[in-house]
């Protein structure tokens, strides 16, 4: 998923999802949907192995689709 960010810019989010309604909530977007998730967050730095600057790492266990 692509998140906004306050000042303008975007991030590319993973997410997972075990089960329960909100596979279906999620199989339903379509490319440009806003959509508010929760559920446990973790936030790292992905290191690319070539001479790339580190990036912001972003993943989420998705819970629920509000």
């Amino acid at each position: 998923m692509l998140v906004a960010l306050a000042d303008g810019a975007a991030l590319y989010m993973s997410g997972c999802e075990f089960g329960g309604p909100a596979p279906h909530a999620l199989l339903a977007l379509v490319k440009g949907d806003s959509v508010a998730l929760a559920g446990p967050l973790a936030i790292g730095v992905y290191q690319p192995d070539d001479v790339a600057p580190p990036r912001p790492s972003i993943a989420v266990t998705i819970q629920a689709v509000l």
